[in-house]
This record gives structure tokens, C-alpha cells and sequence, in this order.
């Protein structure tokens, strides 16, 4: 598996379709901490999200 920056995969985007194309996997390493960080900074919800996307579907229908 191959890592790439932003800025490489600019670079170098045809090559890395290609690359995915044939069944190359690109991916980028997760930093659970960062993610951690951001997901601590977040405010809490009163409701579930299954709850929340039943509303929201319910509200267009009617």
C-alpha cells in the first residue's frame, strides 16, 4: 500500500487513477490522536443519529 500527501497527489493524480485502476490501494494513515482530539471537541448530541435522520426524513415527506 502507497501513502501520498495533498500535494503529491496533485502531482501525480493520473498516475495514481491508474494505479488505483488496477487495483493498487493509495490510502493515508489514520492519527487516531488527531481524530481523538477532534472528535473530544465536539459537543455532544441530544439525540441519536438514527433518530435524527427519521426526523429529518419524516419533516419531507409531510
Amino acid at each position: 500500500m502507497q501513502t501520498v500527501n495533498l500535494l503529491e497527489a496533485k502531482a501525480h493524480l493520473s498516475r495514481l487513477v491508474d494505479l488505483a485502476k488496477d487495483g493498487g490501494a493509495v490510502r493515508k494513515r489514520i492519527v487516531v490522536s488527531a481524530l481523538r482530539s477532534l472528535t473530544d471537541a465536539m459537543t455532544p448530541q441530544k439525540e441519536s443519529a438514527a433518530d435524527a435522520v427519521r426526523d429529518m426524513r419524516d419533516e419531507a415527506r409531510y
